[in-house]
């Protein structure tokens, strides 16, 4: 088994040379053709034998016909992990990975990437999809909760119970809710 930090190699299946295997990929979460793309290319830079290369082809549907597969989307990849990314379309790179297979060996891999389409996250529109955060985001996340916590705690403290009390916890959960959001939203809107 190999493993990424965004996913990895298993069930391998060989034809006897070892420059013949065959993988299903695994993902740990949802992932996107452009975070793939990225750790394909990440990984390569960071190993210090570069060697690697291959194509990674794209299908739009989960089980493609003959014209999908006329039709299929592919990039290659050097062995310095270097690939023309921006000359797939925004909505390719948006799109959630269903599920991938590769095969190769030594040297070479590719990898073969089927679209969700009709189920799951790629049919949403991107307001509604899931937003990965990152360690930075998660941390302004945290700053934000405990300084809500902090204002909730003086409410309770100095307030009374009654009507107003509870329209001000729903206006600092609103307030809460929309902080937390702009900063999901951040990488989203660039």
């Amino acid at each position: 088994m190999f493993k990424n930090d965004v996913f990895q190699l298993v069930n391998e299946r060989s034809c006897g040379d070892p420059t013949c295997w065959s993988f299903d990929v695994e993902f740990d979460e949802p992932t996107t053709v452009y975070d793939f793309l990225k750790e394909v290319s990440t990984k390569l830079r960071r190993n210090s034998i570069q060697v690697e290369h291959g194509t990674v082809t794209i299908y739009d549907k989960l089980h493609p016909s003959i014209e999908d597969v006329k039709n299929a989307i592919s990039i290659s990849y050097r062995p310095d992990g270097s690939m023309d990314i921006n000359s797939l379309p925004a909505k390719i790179l948006q799109s959630y990975i269903h599920s991938a297979k590769a095969d190769g060996g030594w040297g070479l891999m590719n990898y073969d990437l089927y679209l969700s389409k009709g189920d799951e996250e790629s049919e949403l529109n991107s307001r509604a999809r899931f937003i990965k955060t990152t360690d930075e985001q998660n941390e302004r996340i945290t700053k934000i909760r405990k300084a809500f916590s902090d204002i909730y705690n003086a409410v309770e403290d100095i307030c009374e119970s009654g009507r107003e009390t509870s329209l001000v916890f729903t206006k600092l959960e609103e307030a809460q809710f929309w902080a937390i959001k702009g900063i999901t939203r951040e990488d989203v809107r660039k």
